[in-house]
């Protein structure tokens, strides 16, 4: 009887910290890259490349790829946008230096997570929840987040409803090709650089 007891006790803790299924979705239009891209760069996010041909007409266009197949094809006239799976490309102007200046948003996915003292959620350690805060353990460093706040830490983005943590995973954006280019990586979000020991607390700032 004890086993059982103990065995129910382990599973329920392990049950609170699963994503919750058949609730609402969440969905974030995050900005992953603003930058020039020249002819001779290809921009990876995930399984998606972008790249920049010209065609027979002289104009730039815009080339995005995955999975070895070519997936949209967009001529790169100024504000100009085109939308496939989880990407969102816009063109500004073209400059023969700099290259085409785009913007690209990412649709991150997130995993609602009901979650107590002492769950666990990928790497993240709940010490303490109420309706109003939520305080987190990651590694040395430890993180605290009001309700209806968003929090960036590493590749994923936080977020505390009041009454449950959801958790956007963001995509890995490199740049390949010639190594001189411009790239700028934006968040609408706070972004975390913690070191070991640090103590972070979150207020509504934005």
């Amino acid at each position: 009887m004890k086993r059982f007891f103990a065995f129910a006790m382990v599973l329920l803790f392990l049950l609170s910290a699963l994503p919750v299924f058949g609730a609402q979705e969440y969905v974030k239009k995050v900005s992953v890259f603003s930058g020039h891209l020249k002819e001779d760069q290809k921009l990876q996010i995930n399984e998606y490349l972008i790249r920049i041909e010209f065609g027979i007409d002289g104009s730039p266009y815009v080339i995005i790829e995955a999975n070895n197949s070519i997936k949209e094809i967009l001529k790169a006239d100024f504000g100009a946008e085109v939308e496939t799976g989880n990407l969102i490309v816009s063109c500004g102007s073209y400059d023969a230096e700099k290259g085409l200046f785009i913007v690209v948003l990412w649709k991150a996915i997130g995993e609602e997570y009901k979650v107590e003292k002492g769950s666990f959620v990928k790497n993240f350690e709940v010490l303490e929840v109420n309706s109003t805060e939520i305080t987190i353990e990651r590694g040395t460093s430890v993180f605290y987040i009001k309700a209806n706040e968003s929090v960036k830490v590493d590749k994923y983005i936080l977020e505390f409803t009041g009454k449950s943590l959801v958790i956007y995973e963001l995509p890995q954006v490199t740049v390949k090709g010639e190594k001189t280019f411009e790239i700028s990586v934006s968040f609408p979000y706070k972004e975390v650089v913690a070191k070991p020991g640090d103590v972070l607390k979150f207020s509504n700032s934005y």
